[in-house]
């Protein structure tokens, strides 16, 4: 379902009487999603049009299944509810098995599987995904620091911080 709206995005830009004529950047699509949800990303991050994953509290259950992870070809965040959260160690394992080079961040904040989504504006998931996104899809530098060196703007504080090839 996950592509059928990748599509219906893209048709929807171009449809002559659609309110969203023009107003999609068909080249910057995120495909993410929170516990099952990010298997349902993971599954889609293989299609050339996804340009960043987000995988929150989730990770591949099945080792037949990481094979998924060679397929990824976009920076991928992963944000997981520390210790605590169900999917910590799938998530963990998914990680040592990204392919090389691949950007990636992830952040664990201990807060467990259902991170702070009950919270005003999803809290400080709500938060950080925003600035994901407003890095990944707008190229927004201020946000791009939150994930991005050694100072991090997460790097200190409640976050435990990992990443890969991020620049």
């Amino acid at each position: 379902m996950l592509i059928d709206a990748i599509d219906w995005a893209i048709a929807e830009n171009s449809r002559l009487t659609s309110r969203f004529r023009g107003r999609i950047d068909t080249t910057k699509i995120a495909a993410m999603g929170q516990s099952c949800g990010g298997l349902e990303a993971y599954e889609v991050s293989d299609d050339p049009r996804v340009t960043t994953t987000g995988i929150w509290n989730s990770g591949i259950m099945s080792a037949l299944d990481k094979v998924q992870l060679s397929r990824l070809h976009a920076p991928i965040g992963y944000f997981i509810g520390g210790p605590g959260d169900i999917a910590y160690q799938n998530a963990l394992d998914d990680w040592n098995r990204l392919p090389a080079g691949l950007p990636a961040f992830m952040g664990n904040l201990d807060v467990g599987h259902f991170g702070t989504y009950s919270q005003p504006n999803g809290g400080e998931f709500g938060r950080v995904g925003a600035l994901w996104l407003k890095w990944q899809l707008k190229g927004d530098a201020a946000a791009r620091a939150a994930f991005v060196g050694t100072n991090c703007g997460l790097c200190s504080g409640p976050w435990q911080v990992r990443q890969k090839n991020l620049s």
